[in-house]
């Protein structure tokens, strides 16, 4: 129940009503000052049942409202429902206050049972049902505004987390995947290739250039097309397969009709590259990866298997840990991410199921 509790709206709700009967207390004070109604009614009985037992009965039925609200926000109930819903509890609250303020007065004892009159009570229902049913309704519009608001603020907040992300993603990327090591290597396999295999050595030249190239112009956006993810990827395995030789061989299996889906930017490489990194080890010498990507029902299934190395202990690095914040923050609670051994406990397999946003 607590997390449908808002004590920040809640104090702005009192703030709005306190106002509201301020006002209305100015209102009588005039009218009956200048005898033009109220006359019979003293002012012990206009602040305590017609102002201060009012202000309480309305705010305690608002903040139960207000917290009904937030449960539907949550729960996402259609607007026909949410309508149907307020506009019952707008024509509802003029009874709640009258068999509020008549159960105190008659347990208090300043009234019988017998003095209460339906008649009279469903009149000053229906005297004042215009006036309740617009003050419900500025107070359900502080509601909505208030969540609107701070979804608003949410969003963006959500949003420079995941700019950081992903700027956090490609230094990343250029810091720790191609580390000196890695460059050292490409390198020194391109000037072993010049005189053996010139036209190799061209074309590795010019996809480690489109590699960096690509890494660096790639947009700050949290999704790009499946198609340009795998482009991406295919420059890095490109390079990776010619500095391993015949001891990588690389695997994809994708759905040529979802390569416009669009999917997180640089969503593959941390886990191809924890893939190469975590499958050599001493007693192996020639690694298989496995990539597929598929659509099943409304989500995408992400899944690179290797045959190396298993796992001793599942320890997430910076890539995959960076890799899964930005999944909660584009998808929330609709995105599975798992890594674990194979059955055989040869290699591992790492898949992330999210969304088909298309």
């Amino acid at each position: 129940m607590r997390k449908y509790i808002d004590t920040k709206l809640l104090k702005i709700l009192i703030l709005f009503y306190t106002a509201t009967s301020l006002i209305s207390l100015f209102k009588i004070y005039y009218l009956k000052t200048n005898s033009f109604g109220y006359e019979f009614s003293t002012w012990k009985e206009i602040l305590l049942e017609s102002i201060l037992l009012d202000w309480v009965i309305v705010l305690l039925f608002m903040s139960i409202i207000a917290m009904t609200t937030k449960l539907m926000i949550l729960k996402k109930y259609k607007w026909k429902y949410i309508v149907v819903i307020h506009s019952f509890f707008s024509l509802f609250i003029g009874f709640v206050i009258y068999f509020s303020s008549s159960l105190i007065f008659f347990v208090t004892g300043q009234i019988e049972l017998s003095e209460i009159n339906v008649d009279n009570y469903l009149a000053g229902i229906v005297s004042v049902i215009d006036l309740n049913f617009l003050i419900y309704f500025s107070m359900i519009s502080i509601v909505y505004s208030y969540y609107y608001f701070q979804q608003t603020e949410r969003s963006k907040l959500e949003k420079a987390q995941l700019s950081n992300q992903l700027t956090n993603a490609k230094l990343n990327i250029l810091k720790y995947k191609l580390h000196p090591h890695f460059l050292f290597n490409t390198l020194n396999s391109i000037s072993s290739l010049i005189e053996t295999n010139t036209k190799l050595a061209q074309d590795t030249v010019a996809d480690f250039g489109d590699l960096l190239r690509d890494l660096l112009d790639l947009k700050d956006t949290s999704l790009i097309p499946l198609e340009e993810e795998l482009k991406i990827s295919k420059r890095y395995l490109d390079i990776m397969a010619l500095r391993f030789s015949d001891n990588l061989k690389i695997t994809v299996q994708i759905n040529t009709k979802i390569q416009n889906t669009l999917v997180p930017s640089l969503i593959l490489l941390p886990i191809i590259e924890n893939s190469i990194k975590h499958g050599y080890s001493y007693n192996t010498e020639s690694l298989t990866i496995n990539i597929s990507i598929k659509k099943r029902k409304s989500n995408i299934v992400l899944s690179i298997e290797n045959d190396g190395a298993p796992l001793k202990n599942v320890v997430y690095g910076n890539g995959i840990k960076n890799t899964i914040d930005r999944l909660k923050i584009i998808y929330g609670d609709k995105y599975k991410f798992s890594m674990k051994n194979n059955k055989n406990l040869k290699g591992i397999t790492t898949s992330i199921i999210f969304p088909n946003n298309n």
